[in-house]
């Protein structure tokens, strides 16, 4: 998914640059952030289960590493799934709207 997308971006920076001056033909990309599905209970699921492996073979330094920190990944996740964080639809809206206006 992150590739494509990527190369769906940059194709669209490409074609405006190009397009633009050539034909007047404006060129946008939209691209809206996060939508609430299940990736976010699946990775929090997932990444309980990394952790007890992790501890289960004494491998915590990984942890610390890559400051794993399955707590903070749950409140991001119930902030998002139940809008009371900084993730709201609303806000992502107003963004697109602002995008294709400006």
């Amino acid at each position: 998914y992150g590739p494509s997308k990527t190369a769906i971006s940059y194709f669209s920076h490409v074609l405006r640059m190009e397009i633009a001056p050539k034909f007047g033909v404006w060129v946008s990309a939209v691209e809206p952030g996060g939508y609430n599905t299940n990736i976010f209970p699946n990775s929090t699921a997932w990444a309980k289960r990394v952790k007890e492996k992790l501890e289960k073979e004494d491998k915590t330094e990984l942890m610390d590493i890559y400051e794993f920190d399955v707590s903070a990944l749950e409140k991001v996740t119930k902030e998002y799934t139940e809008g009371s964080g900084s993730f709201t639809l609303s806000d992502k809206i107003e963004d697109v709207v602002d995008c294709v206006i400006h």
